[in-house]
């Protein structure tokens, strides 16, 4: 089972290295914690000085997690909040 990471708003996804990366960062992080039940689609909202507790830094930029299912992704130029889905692949492990 692996994670896909995805602008939030407009589910464009992330490059597949990046997304590799964030992914193996939360599943060391937050492996066996609950995400929320529902998940609202919307725009992202402001943080609010409200504190990381979580950074990862990548080339270009770096994640703050605010919560297990809080994310945001920082660039020289942007902020975007970004979203996770899970998915399971089928068939037989050598």
């Amino acid at each position: 089972m692996r994670g896909q990471w995805f602008i939030d708003g407009t589910w464009q996804p992330l490059e597949e290295e990046e997304s590799n990366l964030i992914e193996q960062e939360h599943l060391s992080r937050f492996r066996g914690q609950q995400m929320q039940e529902s998940f609202d689609i919307e725009v992202s909202k402001p943080i609010d000085g409200k504190d990381a507790i979580h950074s990862f830094k990548l080339s270009r930029n770096h994640v703050d997690w605010h919560s297990v299912d809080e994310v945001y992704l920082y660039s020289d130029a942007t902020t975007s909040k970004i979203a996770r889905t899970v998915t399971q692949k089928l068939g037989f492990s050598k």
